[in-house]
């Protein structure tokens, strides 16, 4: 039955699940919903350096962190930051554009932190300044500088209440002391902000699959007792293989990771909650996603503020399935009605009227 779930569910994953959308908050429009560039787009380059450059490195920034299949850029994006790079500095060697790039471009090298904090002093409040920092001040534990960071982004909006709705039914997925592996800055960030500012959850380790492309982050996990792959490719068969090489820990993946990362672990993935937890043995799961789905907020279901919200609420399929399908076999039709009518909303949220026969729940 576990097998026909996922199946079920991995068909219709890739028109409805939300994948988080890496930087949705432009740090240099300061706009709600910036312009990302897809993984085709090209980045011209210009023949002299402007002021455009900076607003150019961002964009391009975006498509290297947009891969539904890899976090770090590939050997061209690289090449094409480095000009950036490069470019920055010759548009002004000290100024704001060219320290964060450097250090943007160098994927979390902690080793290039000052020229963070360089750009930090000139444009403190700056969006991309203060989610950089805030990957740092994670890795490095750095408690007051996460806390202020965080605290900053909330104040500026970059985060709704959808999204904290959400991250907080992500959180309540997880039994105590358990592993959560999330995908990038905005489905990580506000789980993070729940833990450190509203301290709740804070047993649960999370792992954000951006801060891997960081040694120190990768030396600190190894120091968990934690397996870490000797990639630095940070991508579907890097958490394969961390999945596998840790798999007496209790791993569970925020299902904002793309469906890409699951293709090949499907008969090891069992739906809990929000999650899929990674599991070699048959792991029962619906007498606890009973308990799970009864103590959820289930806000971006039925009170969604946002369009955000809307497709979040895409992710509470697997979980909905497994117990839509536990409540046939049980024969409590009474909890299977209350379980499609879920189903239902979720299928009006993303405009999909085909949703109930593609996941094969009656109507």
């Amino acid at each position: 039955m576990k097998k026909y779930l996922f199946f079920l569910f991995m068909t219709v994953s890739v028109t409805v699940l939300a994948q988080p959308p890496v930087e949705r908050n432009s740090a240099v429009t300061n706009s709600a919903e910036p312009s990302v560039l897809k993984e085709t787009e090209e980045v011209t380059v210009p023949q002299t350096a402007t002021i455009q450059t900076g607003n150019e490195f961002y964009k391009l920034y975006q498509q290297a962190n947009s891969s539904p299949e890899q976090k770090n850029p590939t050997v061209q994006q690289q090449r094409r930051m480095n000009d950036f790079v490069e470019l920055n500095r010759q548009e002004d060697a000290n100024g704001f554009d060219y320290n964060l790039s450097v250090f943007m471009a160098g994927n979390y090298d902690l080793s290039k932190k000052d020229f963070l904090e360089k750009a930090k002093v000139l444009q403190p409040k700056n969006q991309y300044v203060l989610l950089q920092s805030v990957g740092v001040s994670y890795i490095l534990n750095d408690q007051t500088t996460l806390i202020t960071d965080l605290k900053e982004l909330a104040k500026q909006n970059v985060w709704n209440t959808d999204d904290f709705s959400y991250a907080k039914d992500v959180l309540a997925s997880i039994p105590s002391n358990g592993i959560l592996i999330t995908h990038g800055i905005h489905d990580s960030y506000p789980i993070i902000h729940l833990q450190r500012i509203e301290k709740y959850r804070n047993d649960v380790r999370v792992i954000p699959m951006h801060l891997l492309q960081s040694s120190e982050f990768r030396k600190q996990l190894s120091n968990e007792d934690l397996s870490i792959p000797e990639t630095n490719q940070v991508n579907t068969q890097y958490l394969k293989e961390f999945c596998t090489s840790n798999q007496e820990a209790p791993i569970y993946l925020s299902l904002t990771i793309p469906s890409a990362y699951f293709t090949d672990m499907e008969q090891r993935l069992y739906p809990v909650g929000l999650t899929f937890r990674y599991s070699p043995a048959v792991f029962q799961n619906s007498e606890l996603n009973t308990r799970l789905w009864t103590g959820m907020n289930k806000g971006v279901i039925v009170k969604y503020k946002s369009q955000t919200g809307k497709q979040l609420s895409a992710n509470y399929l697997p979980v909905l399935l497994n117990l839509y399908m536990y409540y046939k076999a049980e024969n409590n039709g009474r909890l299977a009605n209350e379980i499609k009518n879920s189903i239902r909303q979720i299928g009006e949220n993303i405009g999909n009227t085909n949703l109930m026969k593609e996941l094969g729940v009656n109507e």
